[in-house]
């Protein structure tokens, strides 16, 4: 059954809330004393995935096992962390400006919705659904998905300014209801023309390597 998995990976991360509570009185210090080490120091430059969970690069690439999917790893590709709900997070090139990574969205959104939304990124008009059904399928988990494949300039989410000369390779898996939620599940590739072109072939192999965890005896 579909629904029992689905609902494994479907955790929400927790919240951190802080409190402070405002000190009205005021005190003469009259005598100076050496701090301790009461925390450790900060850290800088950690993601949102460390700061909320506390773990490292090396751990949080070992809460993979904890995803009930599994891949094959193409030669070249470095694995980092992933955020969100990203389920497997790549990154390739000589300057680390490839990235691809395999996602679920709850909710889904739809097909068109979301090809749009690439589109969009890649500073292209929206489709129609014509445009989208003549889109090529591929097997992709457990059906069937539309390959995206785009060029343009494109504007990474919070990016101010987008990067010319880029290219998008996608899979869009349409939506599947998994009982009282629907998931659509995502394959996405983005870097320079040249680079994400020479991936390809990479980019297919790890597609077609996606595949559900045999449940434990």
């Amino acid at each position: 059954m579909l629904v029992p998995v689905a609902r494994a990976f479907l955790v929400l991360l927790l919240a951190v809330l802080a409190a402070c509570k405002p000190v009205n009185d005021r005190k003469e210090i009259k005598t100076v004393r050496k701090m301790g080490k009461l925390a450790p120091d900060v850290e800088l430059g950690l993601d949102l995935m460390e700061r909320v969970s506390g773990k490292s690069q090396e751990e949080a690439n070992a809460g993979a096992s904890d995803v009930p999917f599994a891949w094959d790893v193409p030669d070249g590709w470095q694995v980092v962390p992933g955020s969100a709900m990203r389920m497997a997070n790549f990154s390739f090139g000589e300057s680390a400006e490839g990235q691809c990574y395999f996602t679920m969205l709850r909710g889904g959104g739809g097909l068109l919705l979301n090809l749009n939304r690439w589109r969009g990124q890649m500073g292209l008009d929206p489709v129609d659904e014509a445009a989208l059904a003549a889109l090529p399928d591929r097997r992709f988990l457990f059906g069937n998905g539309k390959f995206i494949e785009l060029e343009g300039e494109f504007k990474p989410m919070g990016a101010i300014e987008s990067l010319p000369g880029y290219k998008m390779l996608g899979l869009i898996m349409p939506e599947m209801d998994m009982g009282d939620i629907k998931v659509a599940f995502f394959v996405k590739m983005t870097g320079p023309k040249a680079l994400v072109e020479s991936e390809l072939e990479n980019f297919n192999a790890f597609c077609a390597s996606l595949r559900m965890k045999r449940a434990r005896q």
